[in-house]
């Protein structure tokens, strides 16, 4: 495949009604993606739709930060635990504070640090959210030897010390000066390319429009054109880093 999407939702309902299409645009794009699970409904959508397109998609499982205070932990990683041999990865989890509050941070800690636990036992990648909490996120990967994979990435600031701690960033189908910043600085050794459909995409008048893992080839051209290198040299290099990250179950 030489395109390949870290991050992906298609189980997500805004992707429902043209799902088969899109996955047709993947298959001939030569196009394979990671979509992830944030809670018990979305994992088991996930698996099935890993089991019915084997070919281009592969499947992650988490308990998200949107959905921390309101599940049970230990029926989420009692799934988790059953289902392990068909994981590439234990995602989407992670901390958020652009839409929760401080007093919200402890349970989104403890669901967030049971799964990176989970990930470094079962020698399995962790895909991390980090909106408005990267400082918290980043305090707390130390503890854990998994791979680790921030997801969405767009945050210069703390590009280098995430780098340094060996996380893999994952850029986004979405325009912005950081992301340019760390496209020509970072490593190409520690970068992948996502989507987050059916999130991340403008249509040609600018506008938020749904986006697909087809469109991926967007983050590949940018890093390539900011970096003044061949694309096939790109595709090589990131799938390298998809093959090192995740698990090919």
């Amino acid at each position: 495949m030489p395109f390949f999407d870290a991050h992906a939702h298609l189980e997500h309902p805004k992707l429902a009604e043209t799902l088969p299409e899109i996955l047709d645009r993947m298959r001939t794009t030569q196009t394979a993606c990671v979509t992830h699970g944030t809670n018990m409904d979305t994992n088991a959508k996930t698996l099935e739709l890993k089991k019915q397109n084997p070919d281009v998609v592969f499947a992650a499982c988490g308990l998200d930060a949107f959905h921390a205070a309101n599940e049970s932990l230990d029926a989420h990683l009692a799934f988790l635990e059953k289902h392990v041999n068909e994981l590439s990865a234990v995602g989407e989890i992670g901390l958020d504070q652009h839409y929760f509050k401080p007093q919200d941070l402890p349970r989104q800690k403890e669901v967030f640090q049971a799964q990176l636990k989970f990930a470094e036992e079962n020698k399995l990648a962790a895909v991390i959210h980090t909106r408005a909490a990267v400082q918290e996120v980043l305090d707390l990967l130390p503890s854990y030897r998994c791979t680790k994979v921030l997801h969405f990435f767009l945050e210069k600031k703390f590009a280098p010390n995430a780098l340094d701690q060996g996380c893999f960033l994952s850029l986004p189908t979405v325009q912005s000066k950081d992301r340019t910043w760390i496209a020509q600085n970072a490593p190409l050794e520690q970068l992948l390319c996502e989507t987050d459909s059916p999130y991340g995409w403008k249509n040609e008048n600018g506008k938020a429009a749904t986006n697909e893992p087809a469109n991926v080839r967007e983050a590949y051209g940018f890093i390539a054109k900011t970096r003044n290198k061949d694309l096939k040299d790109v595709q090589t290099q990131i799938l390298k880093n998809a093959e090192k990250v995740f698990s090919w179950h």
